[in-house]
C-alpha cells in the first residue's frame, strides 16, 4: 500500500467525521484502565479524530489482510468449506464446550439444530465444520470480552477472532461479553459493536452476529443501538436464583416470562431478534437443619454459591437408591430432587424434558425468533439414548407447527 493511498484514507475518514458529525467531545474514547476507581481520561476532539482514523485504518488494512488470506479445507466436500447462505430461519441454538470430536459425531442431535456456537482456536478439529455444515447448521465461534477499551488491545482483539472466523470458515461471532457496564462505556460498547459488524459483513455478508445477555439485561447497555447490529440476542434465562438460601430453581417459568416481557413490551425489541437460552444444568447443595428426604426446602450452608451438576450427573443421581425420586415445584414449574451421601442430605434444582417443554412452548406463543441450550455437551455418555433424545425434543417442539 503506497503512502499517497494511505493519506487518502486518512483524509477521508476526516472528511466523514467532520461532515457527519459523529463524534462529540463527550465521547470518551480512551478509558484509564490503569486507574482503580474506574475514572475516564477526557480528551479534546483532536484525540478523538485520531481514535476514528486509526481504527478505521487498522480495519480497512486487516480486511486487505483476511482476503489474502486463503486455508485449506479440511471437507472432502469443498462446498462444505462456505458460510452458509440459509435465509434467516426460527432458531434452535447449542453452545458446546467440548472439542472432541467424538462427541460431536455420536451425541449431537443436528437434525434438532440449526446453530451451534462453539469457541473456536487453533486446537479446535476443524472437521466439526465439516460436520455442521452437512447438516445445514451453522457454526458461531463464542468469543469473551477483550477485557479492556484500549484500541490496541481491541485490534489485537480483531485480529486474532476474525482471523479464527475466516480460518473455520465460520458462520457467525457470538458476543459472550458478561463483564460489568459502567454508565460512561456505554457508548463505547455501541461504537465496539457497530465495528464489530462492520468488519464481519465485509468478510461475508452472510456472517451472523449474536450477543449473550441476562433475562434483565444491565441498566447501561443501549440494547436498542446495539440490537441494530445484531441476527438475535441469546438470553440467558438461567442462575436466576444463582445466590439464593434456601437452594432455588434455577430457571422458574414466572421469571422467564417477566424477563421476555421486559424485552418484548418494556425494550420493544422485535421478537424476531430473540433466543431464548435455556439450561442443561442445575445447582445442588447439602441441606443443613433437615432430617427428611422429601422436604422441598434446603437451607444450604454459609457458602455464597452452590456447585453445578451437568443434567448426565443428575440423571446418574436419579438412578441411585438413596435419592426422593423426582419432586416437583408447582410455583416454578421445575423440578428438584433429594438425594443421601452418608448421614448428608442434598438438593439439586435442574430442568428436565418436561419444564424444557413448558418454556419452550411459551416462547413458541410469543412468536420469538427461537430457542437454545446452555450446554449441549452437559449431555455426554448417556447410558440411555431417550434420555437425550427427549431433552433434545423438548427444544425441537418450537419448530412444530401447532
Amino acid at each position: 500500500m503506497n503512502n499517497l493511498f494511505i493519506l487518502f484514507i486518512i483524509i477521508s475518514v476526516v472528511q466523514i467525521v467532520y461532515s457527519v458529525n459523529s463524534i462529540s467531545i463527550n465521547q470518551q474514547i480512551y478509558i484509564n484502565n490503569n486507574n482503580n476507581n474506574n475514572n475516564n481520561k477526557h480528551i479534546d476532539i483532536g484525540e478523538e479524530i485520531k481514535y476514528i482514523i486509526e481504527s478505521e485504518l487498522f480495519d480497512f488494512i486487516l480486511i486487505k489482510e483476511l482476503e489474502k488470506k486463503v486455508f485449506a479445507c479440511p471437507c472432502q466436500d469443498e462446498s462444505l468449506c462456505q458460510v452458509l447462505q440459509t435465509p434467516p430461519r426460527e432458531e434452535i441454538v447449542g453452545f458446546i464446550l467440548d472439542n472432541d470430536m467424538d462427541f460431536y459425531q455420536q451425541y449431537v442431535n443436528w437434525q434438532n439444530l440449526t446453530s451451534v456456537i462453539v469457541p473456536l482456536s487453533n486446537s479446535t478439529n476443524p472437521e466439526i465444520i465439516c460436520l455442521a455444515h452437512q447438516h445445514k447448521v451453522r457454526v458461531h465461534h463464542m468469543v469473551d470480552w477483550p477485557g479492556s477499551w484500549d484500541l490496541v488491545t481491541q485490534n489485537e482483539w480483531l485480529r486474532q477472532n476474525l482471523y479464527l472466523v475466516k480460518q473455520f470458515n465460520a458462520d457467525g461471532l457470538n458476543l459472550d461479553f458478561e463483564m460489568p457496564l459502567h454508565s460512561n462505556e456505554t457508548e463505547l460498547l455501541n461504537i465496539f459493536v457497530q465495528r464489530i459488524s462492520k468488519l464481519l459483513h465485509k468478510m461475508n455478508p452472510y456472517i451472523q452476529l449474536s450477543y449473550d445477555v441476562d433475562l434483565e439485561p444491565p441498566g447501561n447497555l443501549d440494547v436498542q443501538t446495539v440490537g441494530l447490529e445484531l441476527d438475535f440476542w441469546f438470553i440467558m434465562a438461567y442462575d436466576c436464583s444463582w445466590n439464593s438460601n434456601p437452594l432455588g430453581p434455577n430457571s422458574p417459568l414466572p421469571a422467564v416470562v417477566d424477563g421476555l416481557q421486559y424485552y418484548l413490551q418494556f425494550l420493544h425489541v422485535n421478537p424476531w431478534q430473540l433466543v431464548l437460552g435455556l439450561p442443561w444444568y442445575g445447582y445442588y447443595g447439602q441441606c443443613v437443619q433437615t432430617e427428611s428426604i422429601f422436604n422441598s426446602t434446603c437451607e444450604t450452608p454459609t457458602y455464597k454459591y452452590p456447585m453445578s451438576y451437568s443434567y448426565i450427573n443428575i440423571y446418574q443421581i436419579l438412578q441411585t437408591d438413596q435419592n426422593s425420586g423426582e419432586l416437583w415445584n408447582n410455583q416454578s414449574m421445575t423440578p428438584y430432587v433429594n438425594y443421601q451421601v452418608g448421614g448428608s442430605i442434598y438438593q439439586v434444582q435442574y430442568d428436565n424434558p418436561i419444564s424444557i417443554f413448558y418454556k419452550v412452548q411459551y416462547a413458541k406463543s410469543q412468536h420469538i425468533r427461537g430457542v437454545g441450550v446452555w450446554r449441549l455437551d452437559f449431555l455426554d455418555q448417556s447410558p440411555n439414548n431417550s434420555t437425550i433424545n427427549s431433552m433434545y425434543d423438548s427444544l425441537s417442539s418450537f419448530l412444530h407447527k401447532d
